[in-house]
C-alpha cells in the first residue's frame, strides 16, 4: 500500500483526470498508509465462510462480502460485462508492447517506474489500472502483474463497462480460502487479507 499511496501523490492533475473518466477516481482518495493489525487481520480470515462469502463473527450480524459492497465502499466501476480471465497470446503481446516486451508479465515495480509526469492516454491507464489491481484491488503472492485482468484494460474507453467488483471479490474469495487451506501460509496472502479488513472497517 505505500508504494500505492506514493505512487498517487505524485501524479499530474492530467493524469488524474484520465483515472477519474475510466471510472477509477476514487483510488485517487485512498488514505491507507497503514495496514491493519496483523493479527486482525488473521482473525477476520478465519471468521470467513467461504460457502455464503461472509465474515461471521460470533455474537454479531453476518458481513457479506459481494460485488454491491465492494462498489459501495471502494467506488469501482461494477458495470455489466464480465472480466474474461484467459488472455489470448495476441493480448498478452499486445499488453508486453506497451510495458515489457518479452513472454513474462511485467514486474510491478518496472510498472511503477514507468509511471512518469510525461506518461499520458491509453498508455498510462492501462499502466496505472495494472499497479492498481497487483498492489491493492486483486494482489497475489507474485511480484508481477497478473494477465488475468488483460481484458478489462485492453479498451480505455471501455474500461468502465467491466465488473471490476466481480473480479475483486472472486480474488478476495480465492485469497480467503487459500489461507484457510494453509495457514501457514498467511504472509503470501497478507494483500488480500488486508482489503478483507479494509472493507470490513468502513
Amino acid at each position: 500500500m505505500p508504494k500505492l499511496m506514493n505512487l498517487i501523490r505524485v501524479l499530474t492533475e492530467p493524469q488524474k483526470k484520465l483515472v477519474q473518466q475510466c471510472g477509477f477516481g476514487s483510488i485517487l482518495k485512498l488514505k491507507c498508509s497503514i495496514m491493519p493489525y496483523k493479527q486482525l487481520i488473521v482473525w477476520l480470515a478465519r471468521c470467513y465462510d467461504k460457502n455464503t462469502q461472509c465474515i461471521k463473527i460470533p455474537g454479531t450480524n453476518e458481513f457479506k462480502i459481494d460485488g454491491h459492497i465492494v462498489h459501495l465502499i471502494l467506488g469501482i466501476p461494477n458495470g455489466e460485462v464480465k472480466i474474461k480471465s484467459r488472455a489470448s497470446l495476441e493480448l498478452k503481446s499486445f499488453i508486453a508492447n506497451e510495458t515489457t516486451p518479452g513472454p513474462l508479465a511485467p514486474k510491478i515495480q518496472d510498472l511503477i517506474a514507468m509511471i512518469t509526469p510525461e506518461l499520458v492516454g491509453d498508455r498510462f491507464v492501462r499502466i496505472f489500472i495494472l499497479v492498481v489491481l497487483s498492489i491493492f484491488l486483486c494482489p497475489s503472492s507474485s511480484f508481477r502483474a497478473s494477465c488475468h485482468y488483460y481484458d478489462g484494460i485492453r479498451s480505455v474507453k471501455k474500461i468502465k463497462s467491466y465488473d471490476w467488483c466481480d473480479a475483486v471479490v472472486s480474488c478476495l474469495n480465492s485469497g480467503l480460502c487459500k489461507f484457510q487451506q494453509s495457514l501457514s501460509k498467511e504472509a503470501l496472502l497478507i494483500n488480500q487479507l488486508c482489503l478483507a479488513a479494509y472493507l470490513c472497517s468502513l
